[in-house]
């Protein structure tokens, strides 16, 4: 079972991340960007590298290509920065919080099953961004105490 939410730690990390808080591994099959509600491409280095390069700063990124395992329990910041600097940041966060959208559709080892998470910004950052029908919110994390649920699918 796959998760996307977007975290802000006061130790200065920012940015996306992917859990896998199943029973086994999963198996990515397809993982797209989607920004500003446009689908852009696969969440692979060549599609990413341009928006990577409209921040103050150049994010950290982990690529989720097809056939990429997750282990049980691994947590990968798969867009951050280490040293989140409010001023300087502020458009990385706008971006994470309301302009990337990622759909991830992925498959356990155990069998053929397909599954599908979706990363879609912060609860408290809806812009009104019209999503085939989806009323379902993506989850954040501000701060090292606070927490909201995760949504996966």
């Amino acid at each position: 079972m796959l998760s996307l939410d977007c975290l802000r730690l006061n130790s200065g990390l920012a940015g996306i991340r992917i859990r896998n808080a199943g029973l086994g591994p999963a198996i990515i099959r397809v993982a797209t960007l989607y920004l500003d509600g446009e689908e852009v491409g696969p969440w692979e280095k060549q599609v990413v590298d341009p928006l990577r390069g409209t921040f103050a700063v150049w994010p950290n990124f982990t690529s989720l290509r097809q056939g990429k395992p997750i282990p049980v329990g691994q947590e990968l910041m798969i867009f951050a920065v280490e040293d989140y600097v409010p001023t300087r940041d502020a458009e990385f966060w706008s971006a994470v919080t309301q302009r990337i959208r990622i759909h991830v559709q992925y498959e356990s080892v155990y069998g053929n099953e397909r599954h599908e998470a979706w990363f879609e910004g912060s609860p408290s950052y809806k812009p009104g961004i019209p999503w085939q029908g989806r009323n379902d919110a993506g989850s954040s994390i501000d701060g090292d105490a606070q927490t909201e649920p995760t949504q996966s699918l």
